[in-house]
């Protein structure tokens, strides 16, 4: 999408919603960083491409943009690995930050609930699919919330 083929933040907010989390970078490692983003906590991204030259330095400040499909969400009976960046036990999973949250509020899209998640400090649009037999999470539930790192895009703050 076009997300995924700019970098760029007023484009990224202007093609449709779209959750975006100040970073700031504290370790690199080759093509990936991990950053701590703002009121969330810790996860590893792949660098932006293309990036300064050298390479995005620790300390720098980056906004994190990510589409609400991007993220998955639990109630928080269900097991998603460790607190803060843990994974699960799927392959598919590897990799995949988790955050406690609560829910704030949802409404119903058609083909999906849009989830209001207060996750720290933020406050994150999370869209889910509906599941035959799958009740909507209600106001004030806690959640476990899980940013796929390969869908968030690192740009200039």
């Amino acid at each position: 999408g076009l997300l995924q083929m700019r970098h760029h933040l007023g484009l990224a907010t202007f093609v449709g919603t779209t959750n975006l989390i100040d970073v700031t970078v504290r370790a690199r490692d080759g093509a990936r960083l991990r950053v701590d983003a703002v009121g969330v906590g810790e996860m590893w991204l792949q660098a932006p491409d293309p990036g300064p030259p050298g390479g995005t330095p620790v300390g720098a400040r980056l906004v994190a943009g990510f589409r609400p499909q991007a993220v998955r969400l639990r109630p928080a009976a269900e097991p998603s690995g460790g607190p803060g960046g843990g994974s699960d036990d799927l392959p598919a999973e590897q990799g995949v930050p988790w955050f406690d949250g609560t829910v704030e509020g949802g409404e119903f899209l058609g083909e999906s609930t849009r989830y209001r998640i207060r996750v720290g400090g933020q406050i994150l649009i999370v869209d889910q699919p509906h599941r035959s037999g799958g009740a909507r999470l209600p106001s004030g539930s806690p959640v476990r919330v899980g940013i796929d790192p390969e869908a968030v895009r690192l740009l200039p703050a």
